[in-house]
Order: C-alpha cells, then structure tokens, then sequence
C-alpha cells in the first residue's frame, strides 16, 4: 500500500473517530465540545496508529504526535 494512502487513511479514521466520540460526550454526557482537545486526541490517535503500523519506531507517540510531519515518511 502507498504511503501517502496510508497515512490519508489513518488520518481520515481518526478525525472521523475523534468527531464521533465527541459528539457522544457532548450529546449524552452533557460535556462542553472543546476544539483543542478534539485536535489533540485526533494527533495522538494518528500517531498511535502509526506506531502500531511498523514495530521499532524510535520515537514515542507522543513525539510523533508533536511531529506529524514526519510520519509519512516512516511508513
């Protein structure tokens, strides 16, 4: 699969995740919708997700999370 797909397609899932639950937090759980965090959780998740694709990477998702720019390159 290429590489650029993949990424495309992480990134994709996890927005698309990240809105879901969200909206399930603002709408059942009565919590205030807060873009910073939703952009936060939707990095992490892109770099968790990639750190899962390719054993050995040597950074943290953390650090990938910080440095999206990066992972197109690692897949």
């Amino acid at each position: 699969m290429e590489k650029g797909f993949k990424h495309w397609m992480t990134t994709f899932f996890a927005i698309t995740w990240n809105i879901w639950l969200t909206r399930n937090e603002v709408v059942f759980q009565n919590k205030v919708f807060n873009h910073e965090d939703i952009c936060r959780n939707i990095k992490r998740q892109v770099a968790f997700w990639t750190k899962a694709w390719k054993e050995g990477l040597p950074c943290s998702e953390d650090e990938y999370a910080r440095n999206l720019g990066i992972i197109p390159a690692i897949l």
